[in-house]
């Protein structure tokens, strides 16, 4: 799967899923980045991951 994480200078992750991951998974890559993301999340206790297309 082609995505990259990207950390800005604010502290804030996001994990980046490229347009044609999203075409070959038919969208799916996007719902298991956000599920991943969500069940870190939970355990930091922070909202600090967020998935972008």
């Amino acid at each position: 799967m082609t995505t990259h994480w990207d950390l800005n200078a604010a502290g804030n992750m996001k994990v980046v899923v490229s347009s044609r991951v999203m075409k070959e998974t038919d969208g799916q890559a996007l719902k298991w980045v956000k599920t991943a993301a969500k069940v870190w999340n939970q355990a930091l206790g922070v909202q600090f991951i967020s998935a972008v297309i």
